[in-house]
């Protein structure tokens, strides 16, 4: 995935341009750290230049550009193919469009959302997973055509869904804002994570509400939970309850917590790619691993990598919650519990860690909750600081 990234401060060269440099390292350290954005003008310094102590990293390694303070409630970032940047926000609710840079955001404005959690590029779309109103899903466990038929009354589980406009949804825009509408699927009590594939089918992961019949009294039933993916396109044919604009869910494909090589543990973000073939890659926070599925017609008949599951102390993974795939097939994960963004080659062995430079407010990344990427680049969203930082790798 390229984009427009190129700066010009790695050409800088020469008397005059280190003058400048110099100038402008001492603006910035005068300067309050309460600013959205750093830099000056095309020459902004690379951190290792002037640090005491440091030396500048060698090639390979990536290096801070960018770092963009002041927004409150950044959840996820996501970079397309053609380098068009969306960050999203959960207070208040909204997605905005930015230029590459992190300058101010463009004037486009994604309608209808009320408490979005991730967003996913496909067919030149961008589907943004709203999770509705989670205490409402949470509490209509007895969606009678879900259920009841498969499990018989229970106690307290009977309630109808009074209000399907407040249940999660994935609500379908164009890249300038226009809405294509939404779907939402009751089958799910509670949604994490969103990917879409090139033809503009659409894979959810979250909490279903299952009947569990007691091995020795099938009288007694009870409701249990259990971690899926599904895979939604339009005009599938759907079981359960799928509505928007002729949406269904895709019954031949489903990942399933503990089923063999398809299973899952609270998958969180996810990401479909070519790069390697079509593939679905997402952080499986409960298993501490990333995984990958080829997708030729099902999970049942993919297969499963492993990123940083098993091997050296310093690739163990901790609560990984995002991926991101490069055009070569590279993969990046924002491991949350370690609080760094890691990179692996298309095989899934350990390359690098592209947090080596602090910030230009000098901090660590303490809330690396999503990461985006291309071939040059790195963006990271890190709620802990509320803020967005850019990575650049040196030639």
């Amino acid at each position: 995935m390229r984009g427009p990234w190129h700066s010009g401060w790695w050409r800088f060269a020469g008397i005059a341009g280190r003058r400048a440099r110099r100038a402008c390292a001492l603006f910035l350290a005068s300067a309050t750290l309460a600013v959205t954005a750093w830099g000056c003008g095309a020459s902004y310094p690379l951190p290792t230049e002037h640090r005491a102590g440091r030396t500048v990293a060698g090639a390979g390694t990536y290096q801070m550009i960018t770092t963009r303070r002041g927004l409150a409630g950044i959840r996820d970032i996501l970079l397309t193919p053609s380098g068009e940047l969306f960050l999203l926000f959960r207070s208040p609710g909204r997605v905005l469009k930015y230029p590459p840079g992190l300058n101010a955001p463009l004037s486009t404005t994604f309608p209808g959302l009320q408490n979005p959690a991730e967003m996913a590029f496909g067919a030149n779309q961008l589907f943004v997973l709203d999770q509705g109103d989670t205490a409402a899903a949470r509490i209509t466990l007895g969606e009678s055509i879900t259920y009841l038929a498969d499990c018989g009354p229970i106690l307290g589980f009977s309630r109808p869904i009074a209000d399907l406009s407040k249940y999660w949804r994935v609500q379908v825009y164009q890249l300038n804002g226009a809405s294509l509408g939404s779907f939402t699927d009751t089958l799910f009590l509670w949604v994490n994570g969103i990917a879409a594939d090139a033809v503009g089918r659409v894979y959810v992961s979250g909490t279903i509400v299952y009947c569990n019949v007691d091995p020795f009294d099938s009288r007694i039933r009870t409701f249990d939970s259990q971690y899926r993916i599904y895979r939604y396109e339009r005009g599938a044919a759907a079981s359960g309850t799928v509505i928007g604009d002729g949406w269904g869910r895709d019954t031949s494909y489903a990942v399933v917590e503990g089923a063999g090589i398809g299973s899952t543990k609270d998958p969180r973000g996810m990401l479909w790619s070519l790069a390697t073939g079509s593939a679905l890659y997402f952080a499986d926070a409960g298993n501490q691993e990333v995984q990958k599925f080829a997708d030729p017609t099902s999970a049942g008949s993919s297969f499963k990598v492993a990123f940083g599951g098993s091997g050296a102390d310093d690739i163990h993974l901790s609560s990984p919650v995002d991926v991101s795939v490069d055009a070569d097939g590279y993969l990046y994960v924002a491991d949350l519990g370690n609080k760094r963004v890691l990179r692996y080659d298309p095989n899934g062995s350990f390359v690098q860690k592209v947090n080596i430079e602090r910030d230009a407010a000098g901090d660590t990344l303490e809330g690396p909750v999503a990461v985006t990427a291309d071939n040059e680049q790195v963006y990271v969203a890190d709620s802990a600081h509320a803020g967005v930082v850019r990575y650049l790798r040196r030639k």
